[in-house]
């Protein structure tokens, strides 16, 4: 009786003693389960991209979670893009030059973990120009072709390290047949255009503007270079080809059309003919619906010439796609008449400069500049009192530039705010603030 009593003792003894081990274990499993069920997964919502050198897009972070400490974007090669923070959760990339990067985005939490989504960005080299470079043209600028006669064209692209691929079209298949890879073989007389194309596919081929079309005539073995060609013949008057009573070939399409590189502005027409003055400086036979066309220049040089359209600053309201129509130019001296109707789809970058809404200062050494929108660039200012430039630094953050001064300055004095003349503040499409920025300012602790 008395070891049972004994025994029962120390069985309640032991439960007494491990009762408060499993009440800390159930306490730290429900605690790690507490901070477990708190595993946010940030993620990116493009993961990977490949775009063209000067070519942006917007990625931005999802399932942030609630309790974020910290948000922390860059590149791991700024070289190849760069990462403009736009908030917390969105920021910009644009592409510097050809190569592979990675941008990322340190999510910290609150708890202390960390998570880091990435996106892989691949930047290609876009190709502004391509050539027919073996074509042998006559006087009057024909490819000359017999009858069962085959020849290989040969086109290039420029830069050379671009990474466009060449299509090849043909304007009248009746008169001769093309092969893919610019072999082309003459079926009957006749005329036909043949134009080689840069594109990355073959889909955005009929789209592109880089391309360069030269007109081959298709000749009898008995055909004389002095001969009289009728070419109106090789048209049918129902297949929307344009036709006149002077046997004049119609001029070839554009070979290129791009945004100026350093003006939005300005959009450049690369012709591989000379243009009629005329004709070629007519705002009414260019239109892009949404952009209003100002002027048109004309430069012909020896075998090609360029139309620098003019437009309405901030008339390119977005960056993104857009129709241009071109018809009615004419070749020069009357070698090609009307162009036939031409239509393609261009990239555009917005032309809307950023303006300055704000300038304040901020007692005892800051000057803010706000503007109405994301900046970017090289800010350079002085701020003279009493002929002293009081500027220490200068800094570029979102839509904002912050000016450090020196030494706090002579409150309810004139100072005055003058940009360097290697201040530059674009916007990210790259347009230059058009606003004056030369400001006087009363500066005041108040």
């Amino acid at each position: 009786m008395k070891k049972r009593f004994l025994k029962g003792i120390v069985l309640m003894m032991t439960f007494m003693l491990v009762l408060p081990m499993l009440s800390f274990a159930n306490s730290t499993t429900a605690e790690a389960k507490k901070r477990k069920k708190y595993n946010p997964k940030p993620t990116f919502s493009i993961t990977q991209m490949t775009l063209g050198e000067g070519e942006t897009f917007t990625v931005s972070l999802e399932n942030l979670g609630s309790q974020v400490k910290k948000v922390y974007w860059y590149t791991q090669n700024s070289k190849v893009a760069i990462v403009n923070v736009n908030d917390k959760k969105t920021a910009t990339v644009t592409a510097k030059r050809q190569g592979t990067t990675f941008i990322k985005c340190k999510v910290t939490y609150k708890n202390g973990t960390a998570e880091t989504p990435a996106c892989k960005v691949k930047v290609y080299t876009k190709a502004d120009s391509i050539n027919i470079y073996n074509a042998d043209l006559n006087n009057q600028g024909f490819h000359i072709l017999e009858v069962g006669e085959r020849f290989k064209f040969k086109a290039k692209t420029a830069p050379g390290n671009s990474k466009y691929n060449t299509y090849w079209f043909i304007d009248n298949d009746n008169v001769a047949r093309l092969y893919s890879d610019g072999t082309v073989k003459g079926l009957k007389e006749g005329v036909v255009q043949l134009t080689a194309v840069a594109a990355l596919s073959s889909e955005s081929a009929k789209m592109s503007t880089i391309r360069h079309t030269i007109t081959i005539l298709v000749v009898n073995d008995n055909y004389n270079g002095n001969d009289d060609y009728d070419y109106d013949d090789d048209y049918d008057h129902d297949d929307g080809h344009h036709h006149n009573n002077n046997n004049l070939l119609p001029l070839p399409a554009p070979v290129s059309i791009v945004q100026d590189k350093d003006d939005n502005s300005i959009i450049n027409i690369q012709f591989n003919n000379l243009l009629d003055e005329v004709s070629a400086k007519k705002v009414s036979n260019y239109s892009i619906p949404g952009v209003t066309i100002t002027s048109a220049e004309l430069t012909n040089s020896i075998n090609s010439a360029i139309v620098k359209l003019k437009v309405q600053p901030g008339s390119i309201q977005a960056t993104q796609n857009y129709l241009i129509s071109i018809a009615g130019v004419k070749g020069y001296n009357n070698t090609f008449e009307e162009m036939n109707l031409f239509q393609a789809t261009i990239t555009l970058k917005e032309n809307k400069a950023p303006e300055l809404v704000s300038f304040t200062y901020y007692y005892p050494t800051g000057i803010m500049l706000v503007f109405n929108e994301t900046i970017t660039g090289t800010p350079s200012f002085k701020v003279m009192q009493n002929n002293v430039d009081l500027v220490l630094s200068t800094f570029i953050n979102d839509n904002s530039i912050l000016i450090t001064l020196k030494s706090t300055p002579e409150m309810s004095k004139f100072m005055e705010l003058l940009p360097a003349e290697t201040n530059k503040i674009v916007d990210l499409a790259g347009n230059r603030t058009l606003s004056i920025l030369n400001r006087y300012m009363i500066p005041s602790n108040n």
